[in-house]
């Protein structure tokens, strides 16, 4: 087939063209290195590479301050800045007008969320870069970021901050949704409070699993430790888990809400709060019982404790062979400072027990055990000596006394003071022969005997219940009495009670705040209307919330 004079051209062309691609491919290195050492062809590139990249820095940063010393760069700097660039937060802290706000302290800070430290990790790796570009940009971030040390932090780029490691932890070991939600709004100082909950308490940390199974499981050990079916370990370990979930639910009240919802049946606040009551009778009665192991004791070689439970002050335990449990006994105090001796009768307790009740503070005080042994009376005269009380107690004066005409008995005082609660029992002769001890725990209170012979003490939500030698019995919410507004409201307390057997009156003044602050017991014959016995109680504090009587009557000291 013949062709034309313009096809053999195309022809000539393509075969020209192929030819010269196929010489620069081969000839490609001479050539190249040719160019390279052409001076002028050098200048040409770099000259527009670097404008090309001048122009795109600058479209991203706004300081000129930054823009004048970026321009006099070299091309090859010019790349390394551009890739220095490439993170938003970066370009961000360059175009800021509020250089304050960057600060190296908060990478530290227990209050960083894992995007702050993500961010300012990305600003310090390119600050880090820019600053090697040259002194002037060394300067440059220095006197703009006066109180950001990026280098610090880059020597820790692979150190995550403490808190978000704490937090990671704690999402782990709690992964119901809904705290989950919680703990990833919470701060530094939050996080750090729930690890140290957590920190050795796996109890606390299952129990926050919110499993069913587990709720049931506590919920029997919480019955059992109230009632006094554990062992002291097992007991420890349900006051250190209520404690626990306790304070987490301290931490946010988002916290509290969840943790009420699901944890509903169990007591906790209660137990934190009270548990220690009967942990340290507990390990009371496990001492006793010690102690009573150590000899065998009988009534005429008899065990002797003062204050079994760190309580009474004022009252002992006395303990005999456990044969004569269920007998009569009498017990006689002798009188001291023209008082006349003090007796009561009794029946030995489990394990040989008799409670001593009503004993001086500071002395050597003489006792008598009397107890009818198959009709026979044996006597047995032992000596307790008390230490001094509490100086926080006031000061009682006997201003006026009939005697023969006032009530039998002894008085009871609701005394509390702004940090803590100590009812006490005096004579009619101003002794102090009681004391129960309640605080720290209960820090306000009103005393009182129930039908069992045993202590109340009641504040606002809860009833504490105390046999005589202040060893707790009960505590229960507070849905039978209710407490007089006048205590929290500042308002002088005032009291009658009815005294039948010499048809008296006893008023109770809770607070005077004349020259010398002081409460007043003033028993008045009902006929006659004269005053005949009257004890002026002087406090160390001038206020009513400092100290003041809550409540006052005329009692039997011992009572069964």
């Amino acid at each position: 087939m013949l062709i034309n004079r313009k096809e053999k051209l195309i022809i000539g062309s393509s075969v020209c063209i192929i030819g010269l691609g196929i010489l620069l491919y081969v000839s490609k290195e001479k050539i190249m290195e040719k160019l390279s050492n052409s001076p002028s062809l050098v200048m040409t590139y770099k000259e527009s590479q670097s404008k090309k990249l001048k122009k795109e820095i600058e479209k991203k940063i706004n300081d000129k301050n930054f823009n004048s010393i970026m321009n006099r760069l070299s091309m090859e700097k010019l790349e390394i800045l551009k890739e220095s660039l490439e993170f938003s937060e970066v370009v961000d802290a360059l175009n800021t007008k509020d250089n304050s706000k960057y600060n190296s302290d908060r990478y530290f800070s227990p209050d960083v969320t894992q995007e702050e430290a993500v961010k300012i990790a990305n600003i310090s790796k390119g600050f880090g870069e820019i600053e090697v570009l040259s002194v002037e940009f060394k300067n440059y971030l220095s006197e703009k970021y006066p109180n950001f040390n990026y280098n610090e932090i880059n020597k820790n780029e692979n150190k995550i901050p403490d808190v978000l490691k704490i937090k990671d932890k704690v999402l782990k070991l709690f992964p119901d949704k809904e705290i989950a939600d919680i703990i990833k709004t919470l701060n530094g100082e939050q996080l750090n409070k729930i690890n140290n909950i957590i920190a050795g308490n796996a109890e606390v940390v299952s129990l926050m699993e919110f499993k069913e199974e587990d709720i049931n499981n506590f919920k029997k050990y919480e019955e059992d430790f109230f009632n006094s079916r554990l062992i002291l370990d097992d007991m420890k370990k349900v006051v250190a888990t209520s404690k626990g979930i306790d304070e987490i639910t301290l931490v946010s009240p988002k916290l509290k809400e969840i943790v009420d919802q699901h944890l509903k049946n169990i007591d906790y606040k209660k137990m934190s709060s009270f548990g220690e009551f009967y942990l340290l009778d507990k390990n009371s009665d496990i001492e006793l019982e010690k102690q009573y192991r150590e000899k065998y004791y009988t009534f005429e070689t008899p065990f002797i404790k003062l204050n079994p439970y760190g309580r009474t002050p004022l009252s002992a335990i006395v303990k005999i062979e456990n044969e004569a449990v269920g007998k009569d006994i009498i017990i006689t105090i002798e009188g001291k400072e023209n008082s006349p001796d003090y007796t009561y009768k009794t029946k030995v307790k489990t394990n040989g027990e008799i409670p001593i009740i009503g004993l001086y503070p500071k002395a050597v005080n003489k006792v008598s055990l009397k107890m009818n042994n198959n009709g026979m009376l044996k006597t047995k005269n032992i000596v307790i000596e008390t230490s001094l009380i509490d100086d926080s107690l006031p000061a009682v004066v006997i201003e006026k006394k009939v005697d023969g005409s006032i009530e039998h008995g002894m008085n009871l005082v609701s005394f509390n003071t702004k940090d803590e609660s100590l009812p006490f029992i005096f004579d009619s002769n101003a002794n102090i022969r009681y004391l129960l001890i309640v605080s720290p725990v209960i820090k306000k209170s009103l005393l009182d005997r129930n039908e069992r012979g045993n202590w109340e003490a009641v504040d606002d939500n809860l009833i504490f219940e105390f046999d005589i030698l202040g060893k707790i019995v009960n505590i229960q919410d507070n849905n039978r009495i209710k407490l007089d507004e006048n205590w929290k409201n500042g308002v002088l307390f005032r009291n009658n009670q009815y005294l039948p057997k010499k048809n008296n009156i006893l008023i109770v003044y809770g607070f005077s705040d004349k020259a010398y602050p002081s409460g007043v017991f003033s028993e008045i014959g009902k006929d006659s209307g004269n005053e005949l016995f009257k004890a002026r109680l002087y406090y160390d504090k001038n206020s009513f919330e400092d100290n003041s009587i809550l409540s006052g009557k005329r009692i039997e000291l011992f009572q069964e």
